[in-house]
């Protein structure tokens, strides 16, 4: 049950972060905020499972949870202090009427639908490569240690491959980099279910999340 209105309130935050960025730096910026929005959310991946290991061991799972329960508190402060430039205008308009018309638009605009099919099917299966971080440590016989090492590997990665993006900013060939991205990301994936120790797994995992924040940033 708690996993569940987790998970709900995950779906109305995560389209509301998306939604803000744009709202508080100028279009010509828009690139590197959305890459710097992914350095931070990445890089807890990395000290989070650090201390999260200190934790867990030291007092046990219900001071983590406690912990993050609490770590609540400074972003919900933040967002009041937050000064959103754009205010859209209230509407009564119902929900499935709204949702009809995104849809139209996505049909309307050429290059959307595959776009939008590209995104569906990275979501599905390249993100699956952080949900299945438990039984990958299981695999390699290790236990909240290695799995803190996947989980940083992951993390390391995906903080480096948000800085190329936000280092390289707007290129004439984005399709064409993203393209590669998403065969770098296929690669490693495939590697990475293979990978017969720690070191080789933690160097795919880093390699896998530099091309997947490349590809979504």
């Amino acid at each position: 049950m708690l996993s569940f209105i987790v998970g709900t309130a995950q779906a109305f935050g995560g389209p509301s972060y998306s939604a803000l960025v744009p709202t508080l730096v100028p279009k010509e910026h828009l690139p590197n905020a959305i890459a710097l929005n992914s350095i931070q959310f990445n890089l807890a991946r990395v000290v989070g499972p650090s201390l999260s290991g200190i934790a867990l061991t030291a007092a046990g799972a219900a001071l983590c949870f406690s912990m993050n329960g609490l770590s609540f508190l400074v972003v919900i402060a933040s967002l009041y202090m937050v000064n959103v430039r754009f205010l859209p205008q209230k509407s009564t308009e119902p929900v499935l009427s709204a949702m009809k018309q995104g849809f139209g638009f996505i049909s309307n605009r050429p290059g959307m639908k595959p776009l939008i099919l590209l995104s569906f099917t990275i979501t599905f299966l390249g993100f699956q490569i952080m949900a299945f971080l438990p039984p990958m440590a299981r695999q390699l016989q290790g236990g909240s240690t290695t799995m803190a090492f996947l989980s940083v590997s992951s993390g390391v990665g995906a903080v480096t491959g948000a800085l190329i993006v936000a280092a390289i900013g707007r290129s004439r060939h984005q399709g064409r980099n993203s393209l590669l991205a998403l065969m770098v990301l296929g690669l490693t994936t495939t590697g990475y279910a293979f990978a017969p120790n720690v070191p080789v797994a933690c160097a795919l995992l880093f390699l896998a999340g530099i091309s997947l924040m490349a590809v979504f940033n």
